[in-house]
């Protein structure tokens, strides 16, 4: 189904990649803070 329509599968990678920086951010955030190095 999905491959039929290349535009919405591109949408949908798109999302999942934002959503994955997201949560990478977070974590990064969080290990910056517990190690005391600054965040920016």
């Amino acid at each position: 189904m999905y491959m039929q329509d290349k535009g919405e599968l591109m949408a949908m990678h798109k999302r999942g990649t934002e959503r994955a920086q997201g949560v990478t951010q977070g974590t990064l955030r969080e290990v910056k803070r517990g190690l005391g190095v600054p965040v920016f």
